[in-house]
């Protein structure tokens, strides 16, 4: 396999971490610019997963990078409505055939356009902006990763 191409395998991939059967096909969900998301129904819930880009996780740094994301993540979830991806077996993000994954609880949710954008929105994501820099993060022990980030 080549390592800077997607390797999606929803099957393998719900059935190391028990998400249940696949009801139906995965489906794309437009909007991200650096991975691919898709919507996925099995027997037990409904899930977002998120592929990372396998141009980006060749890097050296960035499996510890998404480790070290979603720890913040958890820890800003206490204080704000933030959805972490899931633990399971015990880790956040997951390799599948070199295909790396990140999980998420499916969450209905509707994008406003530009013209349906009030004050009091912008005023609730300026709040929870101000959430998010008053949340002491200082607990955690983030891992350092052993090689910068720079490009091959």
């Amino acid at each position: 396999m080549n390592d800077t191409q997607y390797n999606l395998n929803f099957e393998k991939l719900c059935n190391e971490l028990q998400l249940g059967e696949l009801i139906s096909s995965p489906k794309p969900i437009s909007g991200g610019l650096l991975h691919r998301m898709y919507a996925i129904e099995t027997t037990q819930a409904n899930y977002a997963v998120k592929a990372l880009n396998p141009q980006i996780m060749i890097r050296p740094a960035a499996v510890q990078n998404y480790i070290n994301s979603e720890k913040i993540a958890d820890v800003a979830a206490e204080h704000i409505h933030a959805q972490p991806a899931k633990r399971l077996k015990g880790a956040s993000i997951h390799n599948i055939d070199n295909q790396f994954y990140l999980i998420f609880d499916w969450i209905e949710g509707q994008c406003l356009k530009q013209d349906e954008v009030t004050i009091n929105n912008s005023s609730l994501m300026g709040t929870i902006l101000a959430d998010i820099h008053k949340t002491d993060f200082r607990q955690l022990e983030l891992d350092s990763p052993q090689a910068t980030n720079s490009k091959k």
